[in-house]
């Protein structure tokens, strides 16, 4: 799917209606591609596993393979976006209030010693 995608977007480079489309679906998934990266691995295994499960010793059909690994990839972007907006954004937004805590902190430091060697 995203190949077709992005050679839609390379086939009609001057069409802006396509272009804008395009970087908003790959910013989109640029937001949530490390929570993506992290889950990717153990949820597919889990996803194998699983099939081996549900199908002990059976061929699967293609056409149910294929449907089955279309809900997977749908659940696994799905929680991507779960994790980037419950735990991703979070976490910046504190760290980003940490840092500019300490750095207020050390300034307001030396400005205390700097009145002190005033008297």
């Amino acid at each position: 799917m995203t190949v077709r995608i992005i050679a839609g977007g390379l086939a009609q480079p001057d069409n802006p209606a396509w272009s804008s489309h395009l970087a908003r679906w790959l910013g989109g998934l640029g937001l949530f591609s490390y929570s993506l990266y992290l889950i990717n691995q153990p949820f597919l295994n889990t996803f194998v596993q699983l099939m081996g499960q549900a199908f002990p010793g059976h061929a699967i059909h293609r056409l149910l393979l294929y449907f089955c690994e279309l809900a997977a990839c749908s659940l696994l972007f799905t929680i991507s976006w779960l994790l980037y907006r419950w735990v991703e954004l979070p976490s910046s937004e504190w760290g980003k209030r940490f840092v500019q805590r300490r750095s207020r902190a050390k300034t307001a430091v030396p400005a205390a010693y700097a009145s002190q060697g005033e008297r």
